[in-house]
């Protein structure tokens, strides 16, 4: 036990020193959470050391000095008497009289009254109702639509919306969702994110990285760097993790997942309530119920959606050969 605690001393010391390693500091701990009585040794070393610094700050006298006490002798104290009787008397001034006071006379200070100028308050007035306008604009406006994807192909295609379907036309976030009423659609968007669209489909985007699909096909192969793109459906979001995969989306509310390349986390449930998650591995699928949301394993069809078109050669690839 000696030579433990010789060498606990010499960790201890080490510490307080501030030149303690890294190995050592942890074997210093693992003996300290080792016994109770390890503990209280390491209580008592700092009480020591404590004691043992404040002793040594005392101040220690060099060879050939004396401390007050040994000065404070008899022959001291008559010699002290002698000089205070041989001292010379000290005058002690009086203090000066003070001066009588001098009265103040009281200003009365005259209230100043201010005109308004109607002009400047009715302009002011008028500035701070335009300004509350302005910002009640700004907090209720909804915001500026923005362009976030290419028209990149189609096939007899025809939607709602009064926007052009050729090669080239780019596509905005919109309040209201775009109907895809007929033909087939590919979009690419500003992030790299290939989509195919099949009617009947109505969609929109909701931002660079999310579509929401209210109802029909859709189609995605997301590229490393929009890694994360999600598709949100009324009862599901599948957030991409390096993905290609179809989503469809019935109108009575089911949702359908199937993976095709890499992986994907699924979420079901509906908006404001708990969620359920899952990885959804490539080769897999998953069905999401319309009722309780709850997620069912279920086959994977390789021709479920159309992954890819060319107008040109009118070609329409679902996955088979």
């Amino acid at each position: 036990m000696q030579p433990e605690l010789d060498n606990v001393n010499k960790l201890l010391f080490r510490l307080l020193d501030n030149e303690i390693s890294d190995p050592e500091f942890v074997k210093l701990t693992e003996w300290l959470h080792s016994t109770p009585e390890a503990k209280h040794y390491y209580c008592q070393f700092m009480e020591d050391y404590s004691a043992l610094s404040l002793r040594t700050m005392t101040a220690v006298p060099e060879p050939g000095e004396f401390f007050e006490e040994d000065l404070l002798t008899d022959d001291f104290w008559k010699l002290m008497s002698a000089e205070e009787e041989n001292a010379p008397a000290i005058e002690i001034s009086t203090p000066e009289q003070p001066q009588e006071p001098v009265l103040i006379q009281k200003v009365r200070k005259e209230r100043v009254v201010r005109t308004v100028n109607k002009t400047s308050l009715f302009v002011a007035v008028v500035s701070l109702a335009a300004l509350l306008l302005m910002v009640a604009y700004v907090y209720w406006a909804p915001p500026a639509p923005y362009e976030m994807a290419t028209i990149s192909d189609s096939i007899n295609a025809e939607w709602s919306s009064d926007l052009p379907i050729k090669p080239g036309t780019r596509i905005s976030s919109y309040s209201k969702p775009i109907q895809l009423t007929k033909g087939i659609v590919k979009l690419l968007t500003d992030d790299n994110v290939q989509i195919v669209l099949e009617a009947p489909t109505e969609f929109k985007f909701n931002s660079y990285s999310e579509i929401a699909l209210n109802y029909g096909k859709l189609f995605t192969r997301v590229s490393e760097q929009a890694c994360g793109f999600s598709v949100t459906t009324p009862n599901a979001k599948i957030i991409d993790l390096g993905t290609e995969f179809g989503v469809l989306c019935h109108i009575d509310g089911k949702t359908e997942v199937h993976m095709y390349e890499g992986k994907a986390n699924v979420f079901a449930g509906l908006k404001d309530e708990n969620k359920i998650s899952e990885v959804l591995l490539a080769g897999s699928a998953k069905r999401i119920d319309h009722v309780d949301a709850t997620m069912q394993e279920i086959t994977l069809e390789e021709t479920v959606v159309v992954r890819n078109i060319d107008s040109e050669k009118k070609f329409v690839w679902k996955g088979d050969s």
